[in-house]
């Protein structure tokens, strides 16, 4: 596994998950203005080692591609998931999207991990704020808040095959502080793959949340 894939969540200011729009006289609609965008999206690599986009759109909607133009010079490597802010120079005949990259920031991702109950409750289980999940395809993604200070956090998503019943699949989200001091509450993102996502209905998260007064939420994924 390469290392960037290690159980290291990087915390970085960075853009939230909707669009912005700003002013611009030169470019973009004939009104005037670019829209941004910042999806979490898949790299990958042309023949010729150019980096592209993948973006898994939410639920089961399928995804597109994103080609950048100019193209995009950065350490990534194949299938990682990072933050991409962007705008769209245009719609390609095969309905994809040549795109101006804009910023690429890593974000916390990985499969999710089978794992005993005892070693699930061994893990440290600092607290944490989970402002929004959201699926796309079989990735559960989340935007959160962890109390970072200077160091690197781990956060890791667990489950435990033979406890698995019904069409709701029960999870459980650890987060390690690993020695950061308390700080201040900072965004950060994480994107999980479990496979056969899209088969279930719902997602139960048990994790330690700041503030809850339950030890898990549910997400519903599909009717």
């Amino acid at each position: 596994m390469k290392k960037l894939a290690q159980l290291i969540l990087c915390i970085t200011a960075i853009y939230t998950l909707a669009s912005l729009v700003s002013c611009n006289n030169n470019e973009g609609p004939d009104d005037g203005t670019i829209i941004y965008y910042a999806d979490i999206v898949s790299c990958h690599f042309l023949p010729d080692s150019t980096l592209y986009f993948e973006q898994i759109k939410r639920d089961d909607a399928g995804s597109v591609m994103l080609y950048p133009n100019p193209a995009v010079q950065a350490r990534a490597y194949d299938g990682q998931r990072i933050l991409l802010q962007y705008y769209i120079n245009e719609q390609m005949p095969d309905s994809n999207y040549s795109i101006t990259a804009l910023q690429l920031v890593p974000v916390r991702h990985d499969t999710i991990i089978e794992a005993h109950p005892d070693t699930i409750a061994a893990y440290p289980n600092h607290p944490m704020r989970v402002n929004t999940t959201w699926r796309t395809g079989n990735y559960f993604n989340m935007e959160i808040q962890l109390e970072y200070y200077n160091l690197p956090h781990r956060l890791d998503l667990f489950y435990t095959s033979a406890q698995q019943t019904g069409d709701t699949i029960d999870v459980v989200l650890r987060h390690d502080r690993a020695g950061d001091a308390v700080g201040y509450w900072t965004n950060a993102y994480a994107s999980f793959y479990i496979p056969n996502l899209n088969t279930y209905k719902a997602i139960r998260v048990y994790a330690n949340i700041a503030g809850a007064t339950s030890d898990n939420f549910v997400v519903k994924l599909k009717d």
